[in-house]
């Protein structure tokens, strides 16, 4: 299971990929801060665009060294990449550092099969989530959701994405500006910003 389990909407508005590390508590946790913070640097050097873990925050809402020194050895750090060839080279590194880590990597599910069977890497598991049930003529409308699903904890309302579109809609801001203004409330540096910049631009320009 993972937070990053509930993305919506695909890869239409760009590409979309996010790989997440962790330790297992009690098995090899020991001294994981060291490995984690070879993860992430080797993302920062890969290309992701975002990046960071809930004890240190993330790109959008705290700075590079801070999100480094505030690694435990029990911290669930997690990269976004907006370009399959970036995750691909991401992926080839990690794999030849041998960090001994768990990896999950959320996106197109066949997609990244056929980029493990490319390599020979077999998945331990493989998650799904079937959709929404329920109440759903409450939800926000698709786009919206597409934005607001991409941080796993709800921590972008509905209402900050609105406000963010009335500000763009009267030149207020820029599609990139109001992305990462929406992307601050994300402390784990789930949100794709490129992803988000092309949904707020066609929210606030095509959807009036």
């Amino acid at each position: 299971m993972t937070h990053s389990l509930y993305r919506t909407g695909g890869n239409a508005w760009g590409d979309d990929w996010v790989v997440i590390a962790r330790a297992a508590r009690g098995i090899n946790d020991k001294g994981a801060s060291v490995r984690l913070r070879r993860f992430l640097e080797q993302a920062h050097a890969s290309g992701a665009v975002n990046w960071g873990h809930g004890r240190g925050g993330a790109r959008l809402n705290s700075d590079w060294e801070s999100v480094l020194t505030m690694l435990t050895d029990l911290a669930t750090v997690t990269v976004v990449f907006d370009k399959s060839s970036l995750l691909e080279v991401f992926l080839d590194a990690i794999h030849a550092m041998k960090l001994n880590l768990s990896i999950t990597v959320s996106g197109d599910i066949a997609q990244i099969s056929e980029l493990c069977a490319a390599r020979g890497w077999t998945a331990h598991s493989v998650r799904q989530a079937i959709g929404i049930y329920g109440g759903t003529d409450k939800l926000p409308s698709d786009k919206v959701l597409f934005i607001t699903a991409q941080c796993g904890h709800g921590l972008i309302s509905t209402r900050l994405v609105e406000q963010m579109v009335d500000r763009i809609r009267t030149g207020e801001l820029d599609p990139e500006e109001a992305a990462i203004m929406l992307g601050k409330p994300c402390v784990c540096g789930l949100i794709n910003p490129s992803r988000t910049v092309a949904l707020l631009r066609k929210i606030a320009v095509l959807d009036e």
